[in-house]
């Protein structure tokens, strides 16, 4: 792959990501987390889903089948840019590995068969992943992916991290 449709790629999943940031921060995520707009159980007084609640469903269902692809994609191309610098046991790529796995497996607990408390659970558990997620994609992993993708496409680590200039050889 070359460096210039790798870039590309980075963008993409920059911009997917800054998208759900927007969409979250839009949403009132943060006062959900917190808290401040919910019940825990993600119902009003009356007994029936709150209307936060109820937008934030349907916010993850919206962006849930992009962001899913989005996964993919990022295991698809920062792995290999990643794996020979960092690693995939600890730190960064082994977080964010991890991360995908916690991301799908709380996004099942939303589907049918699960209670109401389970869901409202398992959306305020997915909720905060995600505006965890996206925060580490931004700042730590594609700036990474970044500074050794000159090194990675000449097949050497040319990283500031490994010595490197991080430019291209």
């Amino acid at each position: 792959m070359t460096t210039a449709l790798t870039t590309a790629r980075l963008a993409a999943l920059a911009a997917c990501y800054e998208e759900i940031g927007r969409k979250l921060a839009a949403a009132g995520v943060e006062e959900y987390l917190t808290g401040g707009a919910a019940r825990p159980d993600g119902r009003g007084e009356d007994g029936a889903p709150d209307d936060l609640t109820q937008r934030l469903a349907a916010l993850v269902r919206e962006i849930w089948p992009e962001l899913e692809r989005r996964l993919g994609e990022a295991e698809e191309l920062l792995v290999p840019l990643l794996r020979p610098v960092l690693g995939d046991e600890v730190g960064p790529l082994a977080s964010m590995l991890a991360e995908h796995r916690e991301l799908r497996a709380t996004a099942a607990a939303l589907g049918p068969g699960v209670g109401e408390r389970g869901r409202a659970e398992a959306l305020l558990r997915l909720l905060a992943l995600l505006d965890d997620y996206w925060r580490k994609q931004k700042y730590i992993v594609l700036p990474l992916a970044r500074e050794v993708l000159p090194g990675h496409e000449a097949g050497v680590d040319n990283s500031p991290a490994a010595g490197g200039s991080g430019e291209a050889p």
